[in-house]
């Protein structure tokens, strides 16, 4: 059995185009379990499968469902360059405030085996960075 979509992600001028199942066929073969049921769109069920496979190994799907490779791929796209925009936003903000959030990070770090440090916010001056290293605790 091949990987197939979701019958709510098919779009419904798409659903349309889906071939229909009988009232008949759909309650002898439990067709509404199948993953290859493609929902009730006009008040007909209908499938993704060219013709029934139940019972068949080979499985080919309805040439309509072609046409949602496009519109996965406009969509696709459309989220990459809203994604683009954002990630273009943040760099430069962060671009614009580097030293302070360099500022912000030296004061919110913990310093180790600093008796100053240990009441007080860090000032930079640590007793394990003039030994050359942070001792681990």
């Amino acid at each position: 059995m091949r990987p197939c979509i979701k019958s709510s992600e098919i779009p419904k001028e798409l659903k349309g185009d889906l071939p229909v199942i009988s009232n008949t066929i759909c309650n002898e073969r439990f067709c509404t379990i199948c993953p290859y049921y493609g929902g009730v769109y006009q008040k007909k069920r209908r499938c993704m499968l060219v013709s029934c496979a139940w019972d068949v190994a080979s499985e080919i799907f309805h040439p309509s469902l072609k046409r949602m490779l496009a519109i996965a791929k406009e969509e696709c796209s459309d989220a990459e360059k809203y994604y683009l925009n954002k990630k273009k936003r943040v760099d430069l903000l962060e671009q614009m405030f580097e030293k302070e959030l360099k500022e912000d990070e030296k004061k919110n770090k913990k310093c180790y085996g600093c008796p100053y440090g240990a009441v007080q916010p860090c000032i930079g001056i640590c007793y394990a960075d003039l030994a050359g290293r942070r001792r681990k605790v």
